[in-house]
């Protein structure tokens, strides 16, 4: 998948979304090999937001919870990878992006928004055209989706570790009730933002 073109990646999503007999063909070696090849991308490229919305698809099916797969990518991406996550800081204006380095590691958000409401398309467009700060942000906006997908039927063994994130701050993932309601309630940050919060 690394080498694929990113279509294809478009298209295996689709073709798996909601179909349980495709979800239960894709086995654990193919799930860690996915999560290697969003590891590479996002960290050499920032440019995996399509591989988390193909992890998404494979989290639930009719809204009904794959939960096999929801505990193989916890374990595969989240507590290998940890650094995958982005923290959300200063009130949930900004993403500190834990495997970058420097100045370089945290995003604001409200540019964004200006951004956003600018050219309401923007995330929609080709990854190649947009800036470091936009892939990074739309990265974040799939990963708050495949977390939501990921807890779809209680899955406790994935809640308990998000809520367990949040107790250090240093691993603070920004998803405490009044973290999430602040950042809902904040109109500085992109609407598009607070709405994948709500999820």
């Amino acid at each position: 998948l690394v080498q694929a073109p990113f279509g294809i990646v478009d298209v295996i999503s689709e073709m798996i979304k909601n179909n349980l007999e495709l979800i239960q063909t894709v086995d654990t070696d193919k799930i860690m090999n996915l999560v290697a090849a969003l590891v590479h991308l996002q960290k050499t490229r920032h440019m995996s937001a399509r591989l988390v919305n193909l992890l998404c698809s494979l989290c639930t099916c009719n809204k009904r919870p794959v939960s096999a797969n929801q505990t193989l990518i916890l374990e595969s991406l989240l507590q290998q990878h940890p650094e995958m996550l982005l923290r959300v800081q200063n009130q949930g204006r900004q993403l500190h992006v834990p495997y970058m380095e420097g100045a370089n590691s945290a995003v604001d958000m409200a540019p964004l928004k200006a951004r956003l409401e600018a050219n309401p398309d923007m995330l929609s467009k080709n990854l190649l055209t947009l800036s470091t700060s936009d892939r990074i942000f739309r990265y974040h906006l799939r990963v708050m989706y495949l977390l939501a997908a990921m807890c779809a039927g209680r899955n406790r063994q994935v809640t308990d570790w998000l809520l367990t994130q949040e107790l250090d701050p240093k691993t603070a993932l920004g998803i405490s009730y009044p973290e999430l309601v602040g950042s809902i309630l904040d109109s500085e940050l992109p609407a598009i933002y607070r709405s994948a919060r709500c999820e």
